[in-house]
């Protein structure tokens, strides 16, 4: 085999990157970085004859080392199961090329992935095509010791029998010998093995979803060296990563087979072909040209379709975002009115004003969920949440409603059902919270229960089924069919003696379908209704439920810990008046003066003549707005380290990573919830 490589000393040698001082003293105080392989995943990573480390991920590694002017040096004679193990000790610092998974997010920091390798099912070639692997189902398929494909395969096909073997040659002699009837691995290295161990019998006989993010993992107690080797990572251009992967892909190998006889064979079957199809291809051209025209017109129709609709999903965004923006001084108003002195009656005008305005932002927000989900953008966001945690918020939030209408609210968790979860925590607050309320509308009198049970459960995932029960008027059988249609209620006069959009439920369904999970309704007019929703989320930690302890958490505990941070200047970013006013009244009700300015360009005007400790800053503002503001005190050195914290009303997708990305350090969404923004203001102060 010829190792062929990529020229990095080709590239530009004045390339620089920026390092923060924090940054720079990290690699002066850490110049060697010990770094764990894969002896034998070519070609993304192996050991040569002579025990050199070759392949994508050692690529990526010399550009790192030549970038950031710090050695890495390989440590030899591990396999890879050793290796992930050390790292997991901290005996070793990086790997250079591990697939990202929410287990080892878990162990280990990670720079964002650099390279997707699709994976498939390997088969013998007397195997049919077996599409997916819900075909494998009761059958043996071969996975390796410590790779992300065989933790994947045990989350989510559990009726497969895992045959396990410590590396991929072995994998492969497994298939070759019968004793396993597939392998799932990823096509460059598996590929790669069977051309140099001549298993030509061994082919894709299948598709999965399944693919290997790599990324570099890092020891879990090196909390800075991800962003600095992310800093080298994204100094690579693309041309430059292109040449890496072609240098490495595209090995050709020799089998040494003598064509003569099958040139001759394809000689006359070729003759033959030809003639075969130029009779065919007169009797279609006409046919075809007709489907072609049909063809054309579909794709026309489609796109002024695809066109009318993300126009609606950019103006609801954009409704959206300036309806957010007063309600943010609505309720920010509200909440400073109601720490002071106000009579039976104010508080009673107080109370009505707060729930009306977050009926209003609730039905926005629902508005906005169900523009998302027509055109397709609405996505899960997994993090690790305390299922506990949840059902209270939701109990505080319930529990004044029930009370005015003079209702029992109860919930339960099992003691079975595992709290440390992974998932998205927030929708699964919104379906619950949708029911739940729901639930208290339509109930007069009696009780509504809201209760968790375990469906199923194995390895470190769990499927929950949360249950919503009510004393209320009850839904008629010709309308349970039509309950989850958008816009429509069990009855017209619904909407006239309780409100509502009839958009909750819909959103509610699409969520649970994101969650792997279905929903069912048993209900009976005048006797009341049942809503039992499943939803399938990983474990984060093994841990038995408690009986559900509601804790309420007053307001005083929260301003307490602001009185550390009286002496701190903050600078106040928003072209809104009413908005800098309540963050101004916010911040001096802890004792703290702000300084104002009304667009990115003042905020900077500000900087060069006072130094501060925090800044809150809008991203939608004229002349200059957040990201361009940001973008240039990043660029000066005394402002490296400034905390910067967005304040927006927009709503699309990635816009909390697109803050991020431009040097931001946190992110708040309007309207602003006070308790979290002096949160904030603690954290970063």
């Amino acid at each position: 085999m010829v190792t062929v490589k990529a020229d990095i000393h080709q590239s530009n040698p004045q390339k620089k990157i920026h390092l923060t001082p924090k940054e720079k003293d990290f690699l002066i105080n850490h110049p060697v970085i010990r770094v764990g392989v894969d002896p034998a995943w070519t070609p993304i990573e192996f050991l040569d004859d002579e025990g050199k480390h070759q392949g994508i991920s050692a690529q990526y590694l010399e550009y790192c080392e030549m970038l950031l002017q710090v050695k890495f040096e390989v440590v030899k004679g591990l396999s890879w199961a050793e290796a992930y193990k050390k790292l997991e000790r901290s005996e070793l610092d990086v790997l250079p090329a591990v697939s990202i998974t929410p287990k080892r997010k878990e162990l280990f920091n990670f720079t964002r992935s650099y390279l997707k390798i699709p994976n498939a099912i390997f088969s013998d070639t007397n195997t049919t095509f077996l599409g997916d692997l819900d075909t494998l189902k009761k059958k043996k398929v071969v996975t390796i010791e410590g790779y992300a494909s065989k933790d994947w395969l045990i989350s989510n096909y559990p009726e497969i029998e895992l045959v396990t073997v410590p590396n991929l040659r072995l994998a492969l002699q497994k298939i070759d010998k019968r004793e396993a009837f597939a392998f799932l691995g990823n096509l460059i290295t598996t590929s790669y093995y069977i051309g140099q161990t001549r298993l030509i019998h061994i082919r894709v006989a299948g598709d999965t979803v399944f693919s290997n993010h790599l990324a570099m993992a890092i020891r879990k107690d090196w909390e800075i060296l991800p962003t600095i080797l992310q800093k080298a990572l994204d100094a690579i251009s693309s041309s430059e990563k292109r040449a890496i992967y072609n240098s490495w892909i595209s090995i050709k190998y020799d089998h040494e087979i003598d064509y003569s006889l099958l040139w001759k064979v394809l000689g006359i079957v070729t003759v033959l072909l030809l003639l075969t199809f130029t009779y065919w291809n007169y009797r279609l051209s006409k046919e075809i040209a007709q489907h072609q025209k049909t063809e054309r017109k579909l794709k026309i129709a489609k796109r002024g379709a695809e066109a009318a609709t993300q126009a609606k999903s950019r103006f609801l965004s954009h409704m959206s975002h300036e309806l957010r923006t007063p309600l943010n001084a609505i309720l920010g108003l509200e909440y400073l009115i109601q720490k002071t002195t106000l009579t039976h009656k104010q508080q009673n005008y107080m109370t009505k004003m707060r729930s009306s305005s977050e009926s209003l932002l609730n039905l926005i927000n629902n508005i906005l969920d169900f523009s998302k989900g027509e055109v397709g953008r609405i996505i899960l966001n997994s993090t690790a949440f305390n299922l506990n945690k949840v059902l209270r918020k939701i109990e505080h939030i319930l529990r004044p409603i029930a009370e005015n209408k003079a209702l029992r609210l109860m919930i339960e968790c099992e003691k079975d059902v595992p709290i440390e979860l992974i998932g998205d925590a927030e929708k699964l607050e919104q379906v619950l919270l949708n029911f739940g309320s729901n639930a208290l509308k339509f109930t007069d009198q009696g009780v509504v229960l809201i209760s968790v049970t375990i469906l199923e459960q194995y390895h470190r995932a769990a499927t929950l089924c949360f249950t919503i029960s009510d004393t209320g008027i009850g839904i008629s059988p010709d309308r349970q069919k039509i309950i989850f249609s958008p816009f429509l209620q069990e009855d017209v006069s619904i909407g006239r003696n309780f409100g509502g959009t009839g958009l909750g439920l819909t959103i509610c369904q699409q969520f649970v379908q994101l969650m792997q999970g279905e929903i069912t309704l048993h209900s009976k007019k005048g006797e009341g209704s049942q809503f039992t929703f499943s939803a399938k989320f990983k474990i984060s930690k093994q841990n038995e439920a408690t009986h559900l302890l509601p804790r309420k958490q007053g307001r005083t505990k929260k301003l307490q810990l602001t009185k550390k941070i009286k002496t701190i200047s903050v600078l106040i970013v928003d072209d809104n008046e009413l908005n800098l006013f309540l963050f101004e009244q916010l911040l001096l009700d802890i004792g703290i003066k702000a300084t104002t300015a009304n667009n990115g360009q003042e905020a900077i005007n500000c900087l060069k003549k006072e130094m501060f400790d925090i800044i809150f800053m809008d991203i939608q503002m004229p002349i200059m707005n957040g990201y361009e503001a940001v973008t240039i005190i990043r660029t000066k050195k005394q402002w490296w380290d400034l905390p910067i914290i967005a304040i927006t009303a927009a709503t699309l997708e990635g816009e909390k990573d697109k803050c991020i990305a431009v040097g931001m350090n946190d992110y708040m969404s309007k309207p602003i919830d006070p308790i979290l923004f002096y949160k904030i203001l603690t954290k970063w102060s």
